[in-house]
């Protein structure tokens, strides 16, 4: 792309994805089926108690994926060190090969705790108003479950219990504020961790 003199620009995806672009990511623990046949059987939340305190990096939907607990966990318990991201205190960020060229990798958050909620309130809002509840029922009728890939995600779990009686509408967009509220903090903490970052207020 910068070779035919444009800007790169990537959307969408949560920090790991970008971490993994200017790191690497290259885990090369291979599958342990034995393993795989005892995790298989447990529920959600056995396999989170297995993971131990949940990462700052995994978000709602992986969190409750048991695919990608069972996976996770065996990566944990893999004798072979995991040739995984670099440590961004260890190492740069990856730089393309025009010499001499300089990055500055910079971070926006926004200025107090007030501000975050706001926008975020402001987003969801924005979600309802453009037909999310619709687009759910639209989904459900299809056939999709809250158990699906996909579904589990904030915002979906939340819509999906409303539809069927579990939560009134305020609760289920309170439960949805808090919970995006929540991903917010723990993707804030998951970045801090990278010292490459100069942080910016808005």
């Amino acid at each position: 792309i910068r070779a035919r003199n444009k800007t790169p620009i990537i959307v969408g995806g949560s920090y790991l994805y970008i971490k993994h672009l200017l790191y690497g990511f290259d885990v090369r623990v291979p599958p342990n089926p034995a393993l795989r046949d005892e995790l298989n059987i447990k529920s959600v939340d056995e396999l989170q108690d297995l993971m131990g305190e949940r990462p700052s990096d995994i978000n709602d939907s992986d969190w409750n994926n048991p695919h990608r607990l069972i996976r996770r966990i065996e990566i944990q318990r893999s004798a072979v060190i995991p040739d995984s991201i670099r440590d961004p205190e260890k190492s740069e960020p990856w730089i393309p090969a025009s010499a001499g060229m300089t990055i500055q990798f910079i971070g926006f958050k926004h200025a107090t705790r007030e501000a975050l909620v706001e926008r975020i309130n402001e987003r969801i809002q924005t979600r309802l108003q453009q037909g999310a509840i619709e687009e759910v029922e639209e989904l459900m009728r299809k056939g999709y479950r809250e158990t699906d890939p996909g579904m589990k995600t904030i915002g979906y779990q939340q819509i999906m219990k409303y539809l069927i009686g579990e939560y009134t509408k305020d609760q289920a967009i309170k439960i949805w504020t808090n919970r995006e509220i929540q991903y917010a903090k723990r993707q804030l903490t998951f970045m801090k961790q990278d010292s490459s970052i100069v942080w910016r207020e808005v």
